[in-house]
């Protein structure tokens, strides 16, 4: 969910990347799946991540993140707006909310 949202940010300039669905159903709140609950629909889902709940860790001054797999991840949606173009692929995807302030 997170690379698709991640890579359908437009820039500017730039162009505006195509969106592609997210495969799956969302994880059904009275019996989740095992382990991570967005294992069944995650393109990045291990053994692990099917078995093994992943833990919240703090990977920014103000960013977290709940996934055995996010260096993946993040090397993955760094990669691909690089190959788009859009001049944001050397970025680091956990940086892009750091200035938004509450109420502004």
């Amino acid at each position: 969910f997170s690379v698709g949202f991640l890579c359908g940010v437009p820039t500017v300039p730039g162009p505006f990347p195509d969106l592609g669905p997210i495969r799956g159903s969302p994880p059904h709140l009275i019996s989740p799946p095992s382990g991570c609950k967005f294992h069944p629909r995650c393109p990045y889902a291990t053994e692990r991540s099917r078995t093994e709940e992943p833990e919240l860790v703090q990977i920014g001054r103000e960013h977290f993140v709940a996934c055995h797999n996010w260096q993946a991840v993040r090397a993955d949606v760094e990669a691909r707006r690089s190959a788009a173009g859009n001049g944001q692929g050397s970025a680091p995807v956990v940086e892009y909310t750091r200035d938004v302030q509450e109420g502004a």
